[in-house]
């Protein structure tokens, strides 16, 4: 016989991602303090990893064994992690940085020019118009 996990859904769904409800959806929990009882696969493991903050997870021999039980399983990380060699615009995009990182230090600092004009503006004769003075008027409601 397999063995199997009886995962329950402590927290709730809601702000999760869009991922994470998947995952709790393909486990088959739908509401809170629901449990499941699933096959102790690697597919599994994945999703409950994927949520492990919002489940309690422990081992099951058998349905009714399950309920009386307490929580007593670790979840095991992956022995060794997995290291890529990174793709060809990946090494073009490495090399490129390296070579913009070589200009930038072989570059002398340039001297700070000064300036032969002074800093200040230069006033500007503006013509202002005056502003028509408003006429009164009178509301409808004085008017009789």
């Amino acid at each position: 016989m397999t063995q199997q996990l009886e995962i329950s859904l402590m927290r709730s769904s809601i702000g999760l991602t869009p991922n994470q409800r998947k995952n709790l959806l393909g486990l088959g929990l739908f509401h809170r303090h629901q449990r499941v009882i699933l096959n102790d696969t690697s597919s599994v493991r994945g999703m409950v990893m994927k949520v492990i903050h919002l489940v309690d997870v422990s081992r099951a021999a058998s349905a009714r064994a399950a309920a009386s039980t307490r929580p007593m399983m670790e979840i095991i990380p992956p022995a060794t992690p997995v290291v890529t060699e990174p793709s060809a615009t990946q090494k073009k995009k490495m090399k490129k940085a390296e070579d913009e990182a070589k200009v930038v230090q072989a570059k002398p600092a340039e001297p700070a020019k000064k300036e032969a004009k002074s800093a200040a503006p230069k006033a500007t004769k503006t013509t202002a118009k005056k502003a028509a003075p408003k006429k009164k008027t009178t509301s409808a409601k004085g008017r009789k």
